[in-house]
């Protein structure tokens, strides 16, 4: 999430800004959720990341409650209420359909509504 206050502006004849340069500029606080502490991966990737990029952060969390991890339960309970800056947030989301939607319905409980709110809703498929 970042704040979406000086966010760019595209238009048709400008070029696409580098997306290095886009995370330098912006606060970015990634929760990162899974079901199983070993579905947790890239975390080398993401804290490589968070060295090179002062605004950067993140926090994984597992469902599972017998996990080793500190951090269990839903996404939505581990993000803190200031990240969300009164709306002026942009929000992206990859997650199950059942993720997607009880974030939106936390949004609204929650009296947000985001500056952007983007998102991937993904299922699983069944074995071949």
């Amino acid at each position: 999430m970042h704040r979406a206050q000086g966010r760019s502006r595209r238009r048709a004849r400008t070029p696409h800004p580098p997306v290095r340069g886009f995370l330098q500029r912006h606060p970015i606080r990634l929760v990162y959720g899974v079901t199983h502490e070993i579905d947790l991966v890239a975390l080398a990737q993401l804290d490589r990341a968070k060295d090179q990029l002062a605004g950067f952060e993140y926090r994984t969390c597992v469902l599972d409650p017998v996990s080793g991890e500190t951090r269990k339960g839903y996404v939505t309970q581990h993000v803190e209420r200031d990240w969300l800056n009164g709306g002026d947030v942009d929000i992206y989301l990859c997650g199950p359909v059942a993720m997607v939607d009880a974030v939106r319905a936390w949004l609204q409980d929650a009296g947000v509504t985001p500056a952007s709110f983007h998102y991937e809703k993904f299922s699983a498929s069944n074995a071949a």
